[in-house]
C-alpha cells in the first residue's frame, strides 16, 4: 500500500512538474515575442514615417522642378533628386512590407528568428545603397531649394559651387564607403552567419 501511494504521489508530483515546465515554458516565449515585438516596433514606425515624408518630397520637389522648366540647371538637378527620392521611397516601402509580413503570434520561434534575420539583412543592404546616394541627393535638391527658399541661384557663381561640390564628395564618399565597410559589412556578415546557423538548425531537426 506504502509502494502505491508513493507510485501515486511521484506520478502527481511529475504531471505538475511537466505542467509547471510547459508554463515556464509558454511565459518565456511569450516574454521573447513581446521583446522581439518592442524591439522592432520602433524602426517600422520609423519607415511608415519616411514612406509619407518621401512622398511629401516627392510631390514638393517635382512641382518646383516644373515651374523652373524654363531653366534646365535647376530642372535638370531637380528631377534627378526626384528620381533618387523615388529610390529611396521604393526602399522604404520594401522594408515597411517586410516588416508587416513577420507574424510574432503563433510562429515557431525558429521561423521568427529566421524572418527577423532576413529583415535585419536587407534593412542594412540597403542602407549601403542609401547611404552612397545621400550626398547625390543632397547635391541636386540644393540648387531648387536654395533658388525657391533663400532666392539664391547657384549656378551665377559656378566655380565656387564646383569646388564646395568636390570638397564634399572628397569628403562624404571616403566616409561613406568606410562606414560601410566596416559597420554595415559587419553587421550584414553577422546576420548572414546567425541566418546559416538557424538553416543549419533547421535541417538537422
Amino acid at each position: 500500500m506504502e509502494l502505491e501511494e508513493l507510485k501515486k504521489s511521484w506520478s502527481e508530483y511529475d504531471k505538475k512538474l511537466n505542467d509547471n515546465l510547459k508554463l515556464n515554458e509558454t511565459l518565456l516565449r511569450r516574454m521573447n515575442l513581446d521583446k522581439s515585438k518592442r524591439e522592432m516596433h520602433k524602426p517600422y514606425v520609423y519607415e511608415i514615417i519616411s514612406v509619407v515624408i518621401l512622398f511629401l518630397t516627392i510631390a514638393v520637389i517635382t512641382g518646383l522642378s516644373i515651374q523652373l522648366l524654363g531653366n534646365s540647371k535647376f530642372s535638370i538637378t531637380g528631377f534627378t533628386a526626384v528620381v533618387i527620392c523615388i529610390l529611396y521611397l521604393i526602399f522604404s516601402i520594401m522594408k515597411v512590407n517586410k516588416f508587416s509580413k513577420i507574424e510574432y503570434s503563433n510562429t515557431p520561434v525558429i521561423k521568427l528568428q529566421k524572418d527577423i534575420s532576413l529583415l535585419k539583412s536587407l534593412i542594412l543592404r540597403l542602407r549601403k545603397v542609401e547611404l552612397i546616394l545621400l550626398p547625390i541627393l543632397i547635391i541636386t535638391i540644393s540648387p531648387i531649394l536654395f533658388k525657391v527658399i533663400h532666392g539664391i541661384n547657384i549656378f551665377e557663381n559656378l566655380g565656387p559651387f564646383i569646388i564646395k561640390i568636390s570638397i564634399f564628395l572628397g569628403i562624404c564618399y571616403p566616409v561613406s564607403f568606410w562606414i560601410n565597410r566596416n559597420l554595415y559589412d559587419k553587421k550584414i556578415k553577422d546576420a548572414e552567419m546567425f541566418l546559416s546557423e538557424i538553416e543549419n538548425y533547421e535541417k538537422d531537426e
